[in-house]
């Protein structure tokens, strides 16, 4: 890559290359453009971070609470809701998993 951390100096914009305009973004430093494009690149995997753990739990758990407990170091709840959707089907065959059912009876 032509352009990577260590020369964007995003963490520095008094650096000889972070304080140098961008061309082509008027006004826009490449401190101020390594910040900027970290800052939606973070947010966005948060976001889809919190999606997956939120969509990833069974029936009778809060997804949003589970993600907030997760994300919230010094908050925790529990997450159990009070009318928990089942997850398991109505009726229950016998048969083993792995094997296949035998010729109707």
């Amino acid at each position: 890559f032509e352009e990577c951390h260590l020369t964007l100096n995003k963490d520095d914009p008094g650096t000889l290359r972070g304080r140098e305009p961008v061309p082509g973004y008027p006004g826009t430093t490449y401190h101020q453009l390594a910040v900027q494009l970290a800052v939606e690149h973070t947010t966005a995997l948060y976001r889809e971070v919190r999606g997956l753990v939120a969509g990833s739990v069974p029936g009778g758990v809060d997804g949003e609470c589970v993600t907030d407990n997760l994300f919230r170091a010094a908050q925790f709840a529990p997450c159990a809701v009070s009318n928990p959707t089942s997850v398991l089907p109505k009726q229950v065959s016998g048969q083993p998993v792995g094997i296949a059912p035998g010729p109707p009876a």
